[in-house]
């Protein structure tokens, strides 16, 4: 019972550190970036650029990930490689030079979160815990950060976002210290060559599991638009900064409602059904967006954040845990990854220049991606999602 209890707090840990530093570097990139001049067709290329090349290279680290004896071992060192590549955003200037350290770093710092998925999704399972309740102290990080990243904002202008940002990296460097061994109740993994693809060939086995993680990514990245523009949109309408913050943390106190009551959904299709329920739930938020011209209405279609990427995102875990094999996890978090890159690179390189031309009316299109993506998950409900791999 120790043991259990030390690895859902060293987890919890994690989750909580590391979604702080996203919490201030979503949101609010994107300002800092207006500030130093870059302009929305910029911004977006930026934006897009970090998951565009994690198509190819998150599988490659995942899988690389279940090679090491202990895959913490694999955040930690990844976590250390992009902490000391995000630096330089501190001095450096222009579309180039920002562009290229934030997709170097990039590449590394989002590596870290399927490692540690696929760590939480397996000790979830063998030792009797709930995902959700250990990824929910992430979201209250989130939540926290957005508030503190809004206040600096009003206090000090966009630049102080950037030392938060470096500092908040650092610390869940360290954080990558408290995720569990695989020896302490994480269980055993067959072992292959390096240059061996057992993931790959894991999700070819079962189709079903694959197109649900593609539907999930899809919907993942109907979100590019509110990540990339939503602090400018919003701002443009004349919320504060402060009133920004509280705009992005709401959205998480419903996430976090929803990660720490979802362990009461269960059935043998639970998996693709949050993911359905998730798309759905987009269909609403991106196609309402346009018309939330002030606070109430910014916020009221925020708390559907909660739905439209927690339920997705532990549809798409429960997918992983419930479907494919243990041993290939980071593997497989590593192609999700890649697919969400996949995804949202596109959607962020189309939020650009849709913004541009149509303001809060390009939510239309992320609601597309939302439809699109749900008729896939009632073509693989209506033909059975597949048991357990």
């Amino acid at each position: 019972m120790a043991a259990i209890s030390g690895i859902y707090w060293g987890i919890s840990c994690f989750f909580a550190v590391k979604f702080f530093a996203i919490g201030v570097y979503v949101p609010f990139l994107p300002l800092v970036l207006a500030g130093r001049g870059l302009q929305p067709s910029e911004i977006a290329i930026v934006m897009a650029a970090s998951p565009a090349l994690r198509i190819a290279t998150t599988p490659f680290l995942g899988m690389l990930s279940d090679r090491f004896r202990h895959r913490k071992h694999a955040a930690l060192l990844y976590s250390c490689i992009a902490t000391l590549l995000i630096v330089p955003l501190l001095w450096v200037d222009g579309f180039v030079s920002i562009l290229v350290v934030t997709s170097l770093s990039a590449v590394f710092w989002m590596a870290v979160l399927p490692v540690a998925d696929a760590l939480t999704v397996v000790a979830a399972k063998q030792g009797n815990m709930q995902y959700g309740r250990m990824r929910l102290w992430g979201s209250l990080a989130y939540i926290a950060a957005n508030f503190l990243a809004g206040w600096l904002l009003d206090l000090s202008g966009p630049q102080v976002l950037v030392v938060l940002i470096v500092s908040a990296t650092a610390a869940a460097t360290l954080a990558s210290l408290a995720l569990p061994r695989d020896a302490e109740g994480i269980g055993s993994r067959e072992t292959h060559s390096y240059w061996s693809l057992p993931a790959l060939r894991t999700m070819r086995s079962v189709p079903k599991a694959a197109i649900a993680l593609l539907a999930a990514a899809l919907g993942q990245a109907a979100h590019a638009m509110v990540y990339a523009f939503g602090t400018i949109h919003w701002t443009r309408l004349g919320l504060s900064g402060y009133e920004v913050g509280a705009a992005w943390g709401i959205g998480v106190v419903a996430e976090v409602l929803l990660f720490a009551g979802a362990g009461w959904i269960r059935g043998a299709r639970a998996p693709e059904i949050l993911i359905l329920v998730g798309l759905t739930a987009g269909l609403v938020r991106w196609g309402l967006a346009p018309f939330a011209a002030d606070l109430p209405g910014v916020l009221s279609l925020q708390l559907l954040h909660g739905i439209t990427f927690g339920a997705t995102h532990l549809g798409a875990m429960r997918v992983i845990a419930d479907r494919l094999p243990d041993a290939h996890a980071g593997g497989v978090m590593g192609l999700y990854a890649a697919a969400c890159g996949l995804a949202m690179s596109g959607a962020f390189a189309l939020s650009g220049p849709i913004f541009e031309r149509f303001g809060g009316y390009g939510f239309w299109a992320m609601a597309s991606l939302c439809l699109v993506a749900a008729l896939s998950i009632v073509a693989v409900l209506r033909r059975g999602s597949g048991g357990p791999a």
